[in-house]
């Protein structure tokens, strides 16, 4: 029997935060993933939004959940190579999780749509040199969701914000 694609992407095994690459199967890839996610997890999570749990859709939660950064679904579709989900089963399950709130789509400013799981509010910086992406946990743009909503009288439902600059290696 073959490995599982949370057992190919290194984390069944590791410890939580670490940083790992790809398994072969995505060669060319280089989206460092995080022991994180696990199958029982992914169930957990479909039942909680009224989905039917799938091998697919578990396997698809398990591989976003374990990447570091977004992925694009072909990416994700690389990660399950060998696990025989055609890549339009992969696109309608990703466009359904995003519907469902289970994931969200990034737009970082280069046409590429990538995605990423939906673990608490945060925002993104991308490099502009090697494309490395991270995660940037610091919004101060919420304390001026009040006064903006007051000046202006929108009722602010949500914001999108991207950084892009040099990452440390690129500097260089």
């Amino acid at each position: 029997m073959g490995q599982s694609p949370a057992d190919r992407l290194g984390y069944c095994g590791g410890r939580a935060g670490d940083r790992m690459s790809l398994p072969p199967a995505a060669a060319g890839s280089t989206i460092p993933v995080m022991a994180t996610a696990s199958h029982s997890d992914a169930h957990r999570r479909l039942q909680e939004h009224g989905l039917r749990s799938t091998r697919c859709r578990r396997a698809v939660l398990a591989v976003i959940d374990a990447a570091a950064e977004p992925m694009t679904v072909e990416q994700i579709a690389d990660a399950l190579a060998g696990e025989g989900f055609d890549l339009s089963t992969i696109y309608r399950n990703v466009e359904t999780f995003e519907r469902h709130g289970l994931l969200n789509r990034l737009d970082m400013g280069d046409d590429v749509r990538r995605y990423c799981g939906c673990d608490g509010h945060h925002h993104h910086i991308r490099c502009l040199r090697c494309g490395r992406i991270d995660k940037v946990d610091v919004c101060l743009i919420e304390q001026m969701e009040g006064a903006i909503e007051q000046e202006l009288g929108y009722k602010i439902v949500n914001h999108a914000l991207v950084f892009t600059g040099l990452c440390r290696k690129c500097r260089r």
